[in-house]
């Protein structure tokens, strides 16, 4: 019975089940198209599991049985949101026990032309000084690229650009670079394989140097529904000394 499939559905929400949560859904609305809770769960259903479009219209949808429902109404609202351009920006001061101070920040521009695939553009400035050898030097990363949804619970994400390092001593410049894949193998289970190229900036001295990592990584996160889970991750840390002045 509907109520029964209705029930179903919403707890195969709870387990992350979205697809047969779908499946439920879409059997009650065979026999009752004008049910609230099978059309607004389906957007429901449609939006945890990364189907943005088909969300969007399974709410419009809900609207044409219900008209000015107040929770689709913000629903619809919410996906609006999540695909205009956006510009984030973090501001950090920090010091240590070394002397050293720094100040940092970081401004990320993300512009969706889809709701699969949106255009990057990321800024990271640095400054630190140290009172003890009153040496001052600062950092500076211009990143583009974008990131692609491939399909539900797939994503990449690329970015390259230059990364600059001022000092008193000498000035670097070289590519720096983060490419990141994101995945679910299975339901509750999440996968992360990136790269990073990029310059040490943390203090005035490791920015003298010019040090550039070259740093592998894949994580890997088991959820249960048992307040059990497990995080596994593997991280390649390489570097090398720029001499070139």
């Amino acid at each position: 019975k509907n109520w029964v499939l209705l029930l179903r559905a919403n707890l195969n929400m709870y387990k992350g089940e979205f697809t047969k949560s779908i499946l439920d859904y879409n059997e009650v609305l065979t026999t009752d198209s004008a049910s609230f809770n099978a059309n607004f769960g389906k957007a429901n259903a449609l939006f945890a599991y990364e189907k943005y479009d088909e969300a969007y219209k399974a709410a419009l949808k809900t609207l044409e049985y219900h008209k000015n429902q107040k929770d689709v109404l913000n629903f619809i609202q919410r996906i609006d949101i999540k695909f205009i351009p956006s510009v984030e920006n973090k501001t950090a001061v920090s010091v240590d026990i070394g002397n050293n101070s720094s100040v940092s920040n970081n401004t990320l521009l993300i512009f969706p032309l889809s709701t699969k695939f949106s255009l990057l553009g990321d800024v990271n400035y640095r400054n630190t000084s140290n009172t003890i050898s009153n040496s001052k030097a600062a950092s500076t990363n211009l990143l583009g690229g974008f990131t692609y949804q491939i399909q539900s619970y797939s994503h990449l994400k690329v970015k390259v650009g230059s990364g600059f390092s001022n000092s008193e001593i000498r000035d670097y410049s070289n590519i720096t670079s983060e490419v990141t894949f994101k995945t679910r193998p299975f339901s509750q289970h999440s996968l992360e394989i990136g790269s990073v190229r990029k310059f040490e900036n943390f203090n005035t001295d490791l920015i003298e140097k010019g040090i550039i990592h070259n740093h592998f990584y894949l994580n890997y996160n088991i959820n249960t529904h048992f307040n059990l889970g497990w995080f596994t991750q593997y991280y390649f840390r390489g570097s090398r000394w720029r001499k070139r002045s």
